[in-house]
């Protein structure tokens, strides 16, 4: 046992905190239980008076080693340990006064850590991403602890953050830096490259693609194109008006020529490739597209019709509407039947016959041949007349119109097949109808059926 020393002394240390009564410090010290990343530090004790000698007990799990301090006086003593291993270690220092007695301090405790932090991003990766919210994953391995996580998107300010977070990512090339700093103050960064795509949400309103449209030769429609940029602005963004010439997707552009097949653009300043109006479009922006096209094709074939929009920014990619199908005919029928039922006096008297319907003498059972319509056939058939609660029927034949006069004479008996009501009838053509019903001694009730009119292209026969 080393004996007591009787007088006081302190120490000081450029780089290791110690305690020893009656020390004085000089300077700033490593606190206790601190990290560095020097390979070296540097002990200076002050005593009050003379020592006779000074030395710093240093060591760790693998053994300890007493190292002699030097002087400048006998009351200023320091040493300089060097070449240090990454490790904790642990120290005392003892001092003798010449009168032999020892004093020691406070063990202390340092970690040399001059490993940088590995660090690993596991998102964002090295990809294209569709969605500018991209996740932040990332983790880092050090002997000691990790005080600081910042990162720097594209190159801007440093942001501190708590792993894991997310970040709003860029149209087009991006990077990202992350910095790790550990205790001891060792700065390690890595750096990835992705890529964010913005997109373009295109529609084709009209013509309609649910169903096929017919157009008759030689008449103009419109189509209507639509287009919704996302996930960051796109750029100046064009759409070309194609149809299917060759394959079984549209990818011909329409001729801007007046007279071309199968259509053309017809428009004062023709162009089958159309620049938005709203360029640049911004995030959350869209715009509409149009064209006037004339329906020229002397095949009258079936085509497909749709937009392809694309963008002057190489991380937009192009964008093609759904198709329309639409069909090209010498004509169509278009016929309008003005009224919706065909209606008799409530109540009809059982076993009574030739009673008119309600509308015959305003003469309201018209069927019009509107203007532009084929040559029309027009044909009529009924259903019998049901009353379900009963379960009793009225034969279809009990029905009969005319065509000609308001005089049952001139009516025919309706039948469950097509007959023809009028011929070859031209466009822009009124036709009146006129409807009775008999009724046979039957139970007294409301009875229901279904008279249809089928107009089709004068030498056809209706479905």
């Amino acid at each position: 046992m080393l004996p007591a020393l009787g007088f006081f002394i302190m120490v000081l240390m450029a780089y290791v905190a110690v305690a020893i009564p009656a020390v004085e410090f000089k300077e700033p010290t490593l606190p206790n239980n601190s990290y560095t990343n020097l390979n070296w530090t540097y002990a200076n004790i002050t005593s009050n008076e003379d020592l006779n000698q000074s030395f710093i007990e240093w060591g760790n799990s693998s053994g300890f080693t007493n190292v002699s301090m030097l002087n400048d006086s006998l009351t200023n003593w320091y040493v300089n340990m060097t070449d240090l291993a990454d490790g904790t270690y642990n120290y005392t220092i003892w001092a003798e006064n010449p009168a032999g007695e020892w004093n020691q301090s406070i063990m202390q405790y340092i970690t040399v850590d001059t490993v940088l932090p590995a660090i690993y991003i596991i998102s964002p990766e090295n990809t294209t991403y569709a969605n500018k919210v991209i996740d932040l994953n990332t983790s880092a391995v050090d002997s000691s602890p990790l005080d600081v996580w910042q990162y720097s998107l594209n190159g801007n300010q440093n942001i501190s953050f708590v792993p894991n977070t997310t970040i709003t990512a860029s149209g087009g090339a991006n990077n990202i830096t992350l910095y790790v700093n550990d205790s001891a103050g060792n700065l390690n960064s890595s750096i990835i490259y992705f890529t964010l795509n913005t997109t373009m949400e295109v529609n084709l309103s009209e013509p309609i693609t649910t169903q096929t449209t017919l157009y008759i030769q030689n008449t103009t429609f419109l189509v209507n194109a639509t287009v919704l940029c996302r996930q960051g602005g796109c750029g100046n963004i064009a759409g070309t008006l194609l149809y299917n010439g060759s394959s079984g997707e549209p990818d011909t552009p329409i001729s801007i020529t007046a007279g071309s097949e199968p259509f053309f653009i017809n428009e004062t300043s023709p162009a089958s490739t159309k620049s938005c109006n709203e360029n640049p479009v911004p995030e959350g922006g869209f715009c509409i597209l149009t064209w006037i096209i004339n329906a020229t094709d002397s095949t009258l074939s079936s085509w497909k019709l749709g937009v392809n929009f694309s963008s002057n920014l190489g991380w937009t990619a192009s964008n093609t509407t759904p198709y329309a199908l639409i069909s090209i005919e010498n004509c169509f029928v278009d016929i309008t039947v003005q009224w919706a039922s065909i209606e008799f006096e409530n109540p009809l008297i059982p076993n009574t016959y030739e009673n008119p319907a309600l509308g015959n003498a305003g003469e309201i059972y018209n069927i019009t041949i509107n203007p532009g319509s084929c040559d029309t056939d027009i044909y009529i058939k009924g259903t019998n007349m049901e009353n379900n609660s009963l379960g009793y029927s009225l034969g279809v034949g009990n029905l009969t119109w005319s065509n000609t006069s308001n005089a049952y004479s001139s009516s025919f008996n309706m039948t469950q097949t097509y007959e023809a009501l009028r011929l070859e009838t031209p466009s822009a053509t009124n036709i009146t109808t006129w409807y009775w019903i008999n009724v046979p001694p039957i139970y007294a009730a409301a009875y229901n059926g279904t008279v249809y009119i089928q107009g089709v292209e004068s030498g056809s026969a209706p479905p």
